[in-house]
Formats: structure tokens, sequence, C-alpha cells
């Protein structure tokens, strides 16, 4: 039985992450929606009552010069742009090459069919994947129904990844800057901040919500001064907010990179054919995580100047920033189920799940666990990555705005039977009513009436927060005394202070990128 759940498991989860590289395509009917942009007109397709367009350029391709630099405006274009069919993702490893392109900065955006004639509310969303892949060519997300359900107008962005995306190759590539992907959020909500009025939206109620590596990057742009006229809210699911480097580190990891590569020239860098560029991510990620543990590999640099700090702690210049934000109750499962015995009395994997923790410090976390051992495994990777960076940015930001939290514990059938919980990745397709498509065959991957009823209350939160502030009158604002939160479940309910002591016990934990 305990193997075939692990077999279920395994392929529950690639069923939900694989689901990420399958097109999905809108409803087309006559009489073609057109808007207006600074750079020309686009015109898109109808559905279901409402308005969607693929792949709108915001910037030009990142080849050659443009690879590790700051991203640049597109050329204006004459007549009408045609923006019916997905873009292709940024390059990175996973997927086939053909589904991949340097030129692939271009935004996704669904209108809902609403009868307002009021400029609609606005919910950015940023995919997450370690900051190494992804991309807005999903059906992994229903767009559709989110806007719909919402009534907010979403838009999806393509960032670049990985290396070019996340690698500071600064003391290398003459001109080269750090955080380019998060420069390219950047730059794609300052086009939605100068063109989303003519699609109907509010330029000035721009909500910025994502998951896991997404809600990291969503929570970064609170420490990233030049972002801050292009929104106003932040919504967080599952951000891995440990996942940041000091200017040290990021050196170091680019050298392990570099090294790899065979230590290319700075025109070699600009020119290698883009396949190859990341063809030794696979290494560099068991480089990292023997060196610094498992966290993502790939990651913003806080380099003082455009990541000015960790987003943690630049409350007092975000008072106007309100903050939904949560996780699910067994994030780490995901990563640490297959850590058996004898694995767990190995140093070395012990060190993944504890990374250079001090002696006094490893004791204190491990106090009244049965440590060493898978369960012992998953509670520490689950606080340590998610628990108490979100609390610890909850406790700094309710201090000088609005603060919503909650926790995601709800189980569809199946992932109660692989008996791994609510793990990492699991809230989104509830949230976003996924399918899984099969060409010939399109079918929901959570369908239960109970699935439809969370996800419906999920999508009802989200978009009264995008609108109005407050996803709900019965949803408790969070202070540091009451931590009070939302536990999202079959059927709903307030608790305070989740995790109890627990997270008492990190105030002694010094983040990587802190050291």
């Amino acid at each position: 039985m305990k193997s075939l759940k692990k077999a279920l498991c395994i392929f529950l989860s690639l069923i939900i992450i694989s689901a990420c590289i399958l097109p999905v395509f809108a409803e087309t009917v006559d009489d073609a929606p057109v808007a207006q942009t600074v750079y020309g007109a686009v015109k898109g397709k109808n559905y279901n009552g409402g308005e969607c367009y693929f792949g709108v350029p915001y910037a030009k391709a990142t080849t050659g010069s443009l690879r590790f630099t700051p991203p640049v405006a597109p050329d204006n274009w004459d007549g009408v742009l045609d923006t019916t069919e997905q873009p292709k993702d940024p390059v990175q490893t996973g997927y086939s090459k053909s589904k991949q392109s340097e030129d692939s900065l271009k935004l996704n955006i669904w209108v809902p069919d609403t009868e307002s004639s009021e400029p609609l509310a606005v919910m950015f969303w940023i995919y997450g994947g370690s900051y190494a892949t992804g991309g807005i060519n999903e059906s992994y997300y229903d767009m559709e129904t989110m806007a719909n359900d919402t009534g907010c107008i979403i838009i999806s962005a393509n960032y670049r990844l990985n290396v070019c995306g996340f690698l500071d190759l600064r003391d290398v590539i003459p001109g080269a800057t750090a955080n380019n992907g998060l420069r390219d959020i950047v730059f794609a909500l300052e086009w939605v901040n100068a063109n989303i009025a003519s699609f109907g939206g509010d330029p000035t109620n721009v909500t910025v919500f994502g998951q896991s590596s997404g809600a990291a990057l969503a929570t970064a742009l609170l420490a990233v001064p030049t972002a801050k006229p292009y929104f106003s809210k932040i919504i967080s699911q599952s951000a891995c907010g440990d996942s940041f480097y000091s200017p040290e580190q990021a050196k170091d990891v680019a050298s392990m990179w570099l090294d790899s590569m065979g230590n290319p020239s700075a025109e070699e860098l600009e020119t290698m054919d883009a396949k190859k560029l990341v063809s030794k991510n696979g290494k560099l990620d068991v480089d990292v995580a023997l060196k610094y543990g498992i966290n993502c590999t790939f990651n913003p640099v806080i380099d003082g100047e455009f990541l000015v700090c960790h987003p943690s702690q630049a409350a007092a210049e975000n008072t106007d920033k309100k903050i939904l934000a949560g996780c699910t109750e067994n994030e780490a499962s995901l990563f640490f189920f297959f850590i058996i015995p004898p694995l767990t009395l190995i140093p070395i994997v012990q060190n993944l799940v504890t990374p250079n923790y001090d002696d006094s410090f490893k004791s204190a976390v491990i106090k009244g666990m049965s440590y060493p051992s898978t369960k012992a495994f998953i509670e520490l990777g689950t606080e340590r990555m998610y628990r108490y960076p979100l609390t610890t940015l909850a406790d700094n930001y309710s201090e000088t705005t609005d603060v919503y939290t909650y926790r995601y514990d709800y189980q569809p059938r199946l992932v109660k039977f692989v008996n791994l919980g609510a793990f990492h990745i699991t809230d989104i397709p509830i949230l976003f009513n996924s399918s899984l498509d099969l060409g010939l065959i399109k079918t929901k991957i959570f369908s239960g009436e109970t699935d439809m009823q969370v996800g419906s209350r999920m999508r009802t939160y989200w978009g009264n927060f995008a609108k109005y502030g407050c996803p709900h009158e019965d949803w408790t604002q969070y202070d540091k005394d009451n931590r009070a939160t939302l536990i999202i479940d079959e059927t709903d309910s307030m608790v305070n202070n989740p995790y109890g002591e627990r997270m008492s016990v990190y105030e002694n934990y010094v983040s990587p990128w802190n050291k």
C-alpha cells in the first residue's frame, strides 16, 4: 500500500506540474476585440462574454547584448497586431526548444464578462517555478474563470528565468545587471500602468499575486523603489521567502556556474546558443544544494541598488501596500517524502534540511521531534522555507499596513489518499479551477463538489481583496499579538497564532541572505 501511495503521489505531482507546459486556447467568435496600446493596436479573442489577448509584447527580444541587461521597450508597429496565439516561454530546461524563445517578454490579458461601466481592478499574476522554469503559455491556470469569478482583469507576463533572469554575471559581462527577471516584472507592470485603461482597467488598482517563487517575486517588489508606483496590493501564496542571495552568495553561485561552463568570455555568453546556456543548470542545482541546503538555485540578489533589501525589511516604506499572504499546511512534504531511513541518518542529507545550523540552534528546532525522520524533515522544511519567512513578513508589515494571512489545509480526495497533507502547489488547481489538457480530452484535476466550493470561495476572497482591500468582512486582520489566520478547508475558520510557540524558536535563525 505504501508503494502504491508513493507512486500515486509522484503521478499526482507530475500531473499538477506538467500541466504547466500544455497550451490553452480561448473560444473564438466574430467581431474580435481591438485595443490600443502606446506601441500600436492589438487584436484579441472573445470568450464567454469576455476578451483575451495573448502574447502582447512589452519588451524587445533579449538576444545578444540585451541578454543580461534590463528590458527595452518594443518598437512601435503599424496596423493591428494579431495577439490571438499563445507566446513561447522563456529559455529553460525541461521543455522542447520549439516551445521557448528569447523573444518571450510578452503578456496575456483576460478581461471579464461584466456590465460595469467603472474601470476594473487588475490582478497581475507571477508564475512560480523556482526562478528557473515556467511561463504564461499554460493550461494550468484557468484565467477565464479567474477573471469572471473575481470580476478583475487578469494579466500574466513572461519574465527571464535561471541564467538570464537570476544569475549575477556583473563581474564577467560589462554592462550586465543583476535581477533581470525581476526587472522584467517591473517593466511589465510599467506597461500595465500605461496601457491597461485601454482594456477597461484601473491603473491605480493593481494587485500583484503569485505562488512559490512567483510569490517571493511579488513580495520582492516591496523592496524595489522603482516598482512602487505600479501596484497597490500583494497576494503571496507559499512564497519561498528565504530564497534570496546576498551579493557574496550570488557571486559564489555565478562562479560555480561559470566553472561548469568552462569559464566562457563575455562575448561567448552573449552569443552562445540558448539551449547550451542552460545545459549545466542541473549540475548547478546539486552544487548549490550541497553548499546552501534545499532552497532555490537561482535567486534574486539583494544588491542594495535595485533590490535594496529583503522584502521583510521594507515595511516602513510600504504603508500604502496591503498584503494577503499564506502557505499550505504541509508545504515541504512534496520535497522530502522520499527521504526515508536510512537516508535520514546521513549528515549530508540532514544538512539539506537544516543547512549549516549551529549545534545550539539545531537542538532547539528539533526539540520534541522524532529527529531524524521523514516527518521531522517535512516539518522543519515547511517551517524554515515557508512558515517563518511568512510570519516575519506579516509581523513586520502589520505594524504599518493592513495584513491578512491564511493557511491552506484543504485536501481533495486523491491528495488525502497519498497521505502527504496539503503540500506545496496543491492549492493552485483549486484556486484556478485547473484542467489537464490531453488534446482530445480536457478534464479538471480536482472536480469534486467540495473542490469546486473551496475554489469558488478562494476566488471570491482574492477578488474582494484586489477590488476593495479586504477579502471578507469576517476575515480578521493580522497583528503581532493575535496572528489571526484564516484556515481554508472544507469549511473555513479563523484561528489565532496557529503555530503556537514554534515561530519563537526561529528568532535565533539567521537567514542565508543575511549572513
